[in-house]
């Protein structure tokens, strides 16, 4: 398949450090919600364990409370690990991979904002009225956030009034097809554009990640006096869909866990 490369031009202002925002994409064709475990952003009230005689279950009032300051995004799910032969948790709405059964607190389209609750009653069946236990995890959609790695330069060049192009081609790194060029007289001194990456992981809402985050920077150039073109290698597939910069949040790089 050809390669369709698409062209766009940017007056920078005050950013010295680009992002490239149209570098990112994810494989749309997998209609998946990625979960990550966010037991450690909330916390978990559970009320004392009553036998309900009407449903001859053993009912579990429990209470997720988001403590962070962003919204959990659906699904919302706590994983019941249960600890106790024959007892099943009656009302389970499915199963993780691990083969956990779980309930849900909010749908694809729900979510769990911040400082906000949501309950649940779990209902467990246990016919041989065993002693059991019960551990939770919670597990929930993160949205679009990027924990930063290291900054990888591939290339620089050193420009001036007279302009220049820096492109990049065999390398094997991720900025591999990428060209950015300077027309003269958009520089009004001189400077080394630099163009990389970030080793950094992408967790997204829907499918795959499937690119880097691209970097450039144009050193103590912060404005241009004209556009600076920067061209992006893309298949142009419809499995391959842009996420804007806007939409993707900074998380730390110490509190990620999948």
């Amino acid at each position: 398949m050809g390669r369709f490369l698409p062209r766009l031009s940017a007056r920078l202002h005050t950013l010295a450090f680009i992002v490239l925002s149209f570098a990112i994409v994810v494989s749309s064709s997998a209609a998946f919600a990625r979960q990550t475990d966010v037991t450690n952003s909330v916390t978990i009230t559970k009320s004392a364990m009553v036998l309900n005689r009407g449903t001859q279950t053993y009912d579990l009032r429990v209470t997720l409370k988001n403590k962070t300051t962003s919204a959990l995004l659906g699904p919302v799910q706590l994983a019941v690990n249960i600890s106790g032969a024959g007892v099943t948790l009656l009302n389970a709405d499915g199963a993780t991979d691990s083969g956990t059964p779980y309930i849900s607190f909010a749908s694809d389209a729900g979510q769990l904002d911040a400082a906000k609750e949501l309950v649940r009653v779990l209902r467990f069946k246990n016919p041989q009225a065993v002693k059991f236990s019960t551990t939770f995890s919670v597990l929930a959609n993160i949205g679009n956030v990027f924990f930063p790695g290291q900054n990888v330069t591939v290339t620089s060049k050193p420009l001036d009034a007279t302009g220049g192009e820096l492109k990049i081609e065999g390398t094997g790194t991720p900025a591999d097809g990428i060209v950015v060029s300077v027309p003269a007289g958009a520089l009004s001194k001189a400077t080394t554009f630099s163009i990389g990456y970030n080793t950094g992981t992408l967790s997204v809402r829907t499918g795959t990640p499937a690119a880097a985050i691209l970097l450039i920077d144009a050193g103590s150039v912060h404005d241009f006096a004209l556009p600076v073109t920067i061209t992006v290698p893309f298949d142009g597939t419809s499995s391959l869909v842009p996420i804007p910069i806007s939409s993707i949040r900074a998380g730390s790089s110490s509190s990620h866990s999948c």
